[in-house]
């Protein structure tokens, strides 16, 4: 990581950062609804998820979130959660799968 979320995201993207890391995970729909957007009808559902799925990919990229697929769902978590996984993996003596870690190297 660059540095510090707080450092490298823009207002709006650190909004949302701080909601995923009281709520994760989490999917764009989900933040919408944290975030008291309009999701009233199949229209503003789409504009959310949109807009949404944008800044989260942002912030995927740069390596402050972690997501994963669930048939399009995209669903996301704060990349320092997974570094405690590993820690605790390591106390407790519990081997975590390559494909798992690898994104931490």
């Amino acid at each position: 990581m660059k540095g510090m979320p707080e450092n490298i995201l823009g207002v709006f993207e650190s909004k949302l950062f701080f909601v995923i890391k009281e709520h994760w995970p989490v999917t764009s729909i989900e933040l919408a609804e944290l975030l008291n957007e309009d999701l009233n009808d199949r229209k503003a559902k789409k504009r959310a998820y949109s807009k949404y799925s944008y800044y989260l990919k942002k912030m995927i990229q740069n390596k402050i979130l972690l997501s994963k697929k669930s048939g399009n769902t995209l669903i996301v978590w704060p990349f320092e959660v997974e570094k405690y996984r590993v820690i605790d993996s390591i106390i407790n003596e519990k081997p975590l799968e390559e494909k798992n870690v690898k994104h931490l190297l």
